[in-house]
């Protein structure tokens, strides 16, 4: 119980890891909550339900009623009106008992409240997860009501319907979820013991409720279930904390996929020993909206709202929901005022453009009039178009340096022009048997049609993976992203606004060809020894290495950088500087390979790594996919000298100096690959002879 003031504490046994606090009084509706560490300095608001006495030998017919809290017609977050209908419970005869399981003779206290799922007050209780089949999911609710039965004469006493006896209920669907609202959807019943919902049945549309028959009551929920589900980490930023100051509470307004109610996610943080906080059981790709409020202790009329932020969730993971994720488990945060209303880190973003210069980028390629042309051109006919019914070289392998896809690279020259395309697949399993497909990338080097220009172009476009032309593609959970810029901040080149052209062709060609050829996007290499490989019989490494010998032989014949030539040239053992059209020679690709500036023993001053640790550790794994694709030589890094130049740049982009937000490398698992190698970090901090703090 609560002192004469409300405040309470009490602790428990720290073993089982989560813990379900319930809080109830006589005619309030009750509140439960889910932790998994201590819970702090929360302020639970408990309201009125509407409460009525009968006798326990007459029907009891309960119809909501409207006070200072409970509205039918209201106003939600975006200023629309929404109406809703009284909730209604209607319970036979001689139908309660006890808590002893005795018929109940006597004067009820009945009391029931629907539970508004767009006033932001965040009362459902638990957090959203579910128990079905013995699988954890995740709810997204269409209404929910709360009743309760007391004993008037002593109301401590709960009481329930007799087992064999069922009620009515007719919960109310809210005016903004009518439209969604299927003909019937799943009960659920709250178990306060467990802090998960339990399906108990189903109820039916019928008209502006759902409507059906239960012999439970607590709170109850009509709701669609769902498995994955993403989560957030917010973490605290030492240089720029929050903290010490008044408690913190965070509110999330949580967008839902399913068509149910919008989700509003309250927590509190005291101090630095709560975070790490994880906030779980979010829609995946998502953006939700997080308020920071600092809490007055003595008044809320003092809270203070110091940032609203937009958070995008990312993937979820597949399976059951993940209700108590660990570090590394989510997509993370900085709790800072400054800087938390970035994603950190954010990726793929280096260049951006519009779904509309996607499609004028399109029309300028002849990408037969782009997104929307004529049905008939799909994946199939890209490939007829570049001869793909041939024989072409191919091979498999996990993108495990950048993108983290297992990828089916194909490449076909057909008259010295030459197109690659490859299919991005979940698991080797499927890329092995073709299904399952995410998306296709492909590129060619060729001529534009109807340009009227010889001059060969790089070129992108993308498939789903239905084999639909699209002008976009989401390569890393943060979001679709548009074609051609998507591709450009790796393969290099320069963008522009493709819209500016007119659809003149041949000003486009012009553009990126002849002197302007540096602004032409590039190939890249194949980076064999960042590649991990299936263990299926055909399918290792070993197995492939020939024919990803190939792949590289023929980026040597398109559009390149001298840094990806020589790169190239010197994983296999070449001479560097050889004309590009000689065959590497056939031997295995070469691990660890150094470039001919990298590979000597020099250390910085200051410093104790040499040239060829630093390009080994570092420059390798973390900066070579995109780096040498720059239009910017000096950005190429095949140089010490280019890398010295630009130390500051780099601790700048790089470090998590100063609570500032590193992005580089600015792909999400190099990023990881690099900031989680303990060897790498060290090195890259001892060559750059300059303060780098590492942001994990």
């Amino acid at each position: 119980s609560t002192d004469g003031n409300g405040f309470f504490s009490m602790s428990v046994a720290e073993s089982a890891g989560r813990y379900v606090l319930n809080i109830d009084k006589p005619g309030m509706m009750a509140q439960s909550k889910i932790y998994f560490k201590d819970a702090t300095s929360i302020n639970y608001n408990l309201v009125t339900n509407t409460t009525s006495v009968f006798s326990s030998q007459e029907e009891i017919t309960l119809i909501e009623k409207e006070d200072e809290i409970t509205k039918f017609r209201t106003t939600g977050p975006n200023g629309e009106t929404i109406i809703r209908s009284p909730a209604i419970v209607r319970i036979p005869p001689n139908a309660i008992i006890d808590e002893q399981g005795e018929i109940f003779n006597g004067q009820v206290m009945a009391s029931l409240r629907a539970i508004d799922l767009f006033d932001g007050n965040n009362l459902m209780p638990g957090d959203f997860g579910a128990l079905e089949d013995g699988e954890d999911k995740t709810l997204e609710s269409f209404g929910a009501i709360d009743v309760q039965l007391r004993d008037k004469n002593k109301p401590e006493n709960k009481l329930q319907i007799d087992p064999e006896v069922f009620a009515e209920i007719s919960i109310p669907i809210s005016s903004p979820l009518m439209a969604t609202a299927d003909a019937n959807i799943t009960l659920w019943d709250y178990d306060t013991e467990e802090g998960f919902w339990i399906n108990i049945g189903s109820l039916k549309k019928q008209g502006e409720y759902y409507v059906g028959f239960t012999n439970m009551f607590s709170t109850l929920n009509a709701d669609v279930s769902f498995s994955d589900a993403a989560c957030i980490e917010l973490r605290d930023n030492p240089v720029t904390s929050l903290f010490p100051g008044d408690p913190l509470k965070l509110v999330f307004q949580v967008p839902v996929s399913g068509g149910g109610a919008p989700k509003v996610i309250s927590k509190t943080v005291v101090g630095i020993a709560d975070l790490p906080l994880f906030v779980s059981r979010l829609p995946e790709n998502e953006n939700i909206t997080m308020t920071v409020i600092r809490e007055d202790p003595v008044d809320p009329v003092d809270n203070d709202t110091l940032k609203i932020a937009v958070l995008f969730t990312g993937p979820g993971t597949p399976g059951p929901a993940n209700a108590n994720p660990s570090t590394g488990d989510c997509k993370f945060f900085y709790l800072d005022v400054d800087t938390m209303a970035t994603a950190f880190p954010v990726f793929l973003n280096q260049v951006n453009n519009t779904d509309a210069e996607g499609q004028a980028y399109y029309d300028l390629i002849d990408a037969t009039n782009g997104v929307g042309g004529p049905p008939n051109y799909d994946l199939n006919s890209w490939k007829v178009a570049n001869d793909f019914a041939g024989i072409d070289t191919t091979a498999l392998y996990y993108n495990a340096g950048d993108l983290g896809f297992w990828r089916d690279m194909h490449v076909r020259t057909k008259f010295n022009k030459t197109a690659f395309y490859v299919t991005n697949y979940p698991t080797d399993a499927d890329a092995i048997a073709g299904t399952g497909a995410i998306a296709t990338v492909c590129m060619e080097f060729n001529e534009v049609n109807g340009s009227g220009n010889s001059a060969d172009m790089t070129k992108f476009y993308v498939f789903d993976g239905s084999n639909a032309l699209v002008n976009n593609a989401d390569l890393d959970g943060s979001g679709a992203k548009y074609i051609p810029n998507l591709c450009v901040v790796c393969h290099g080149g320069t963008p522009a606004t493709y819209s500016s052209f007119a659809g003149d062709k041949n000003a486009f060609v012009n553009h990126f060809s002849g002197v302007n050829i540096d602004r032409m996007p590039n190939f890249l290499h194949f980076d064999v020894e960042s590649f991990a490989y299936s263990t299926s019989a055909g399918k290792l490494r070993s197995d492939q290495e020939d024919e990803l010998r190939q792949l590289n032989e023929k980026v040597l014949q398109v559009k390149n950088t001298t840094a990806v030539t020589d790169f190239i040239k010197t994983a296999y053992g070449a001479s560097v500087g050889a004309p590009n059209t000689a065959a590497l020679p056939v031997v295995p690709f070469i691990d660890r390979s150094v470039v001919p500036a990298w590979n000597n023993l020099t250390t910085p001053a200051g410093s104790s790594t040499t040239n060829k640790l630093m390009y080994q550790e570092v420059i390798g794994p973390s900066c070579r996919a995109c780096h040498l694709t720059r239009s910017n030589d000096l950005l190429w890094f095949d140089e010490p000298s280019d890398f010295a130049t630009y130390a500051s740049t780099i601790q700048y982009a790089v470090c998590a100096n100063g609570g500032t937000i590193p992005y580089m490398p600015n792909a999400v698992i190099t990023y990881k690959n690099l900031w989680t190698d303990s060897t790498r970090v060290e090195t890259l901090k001892d060559y750059l002879v300059l303060p780098c703090t590492n942001p994990y």
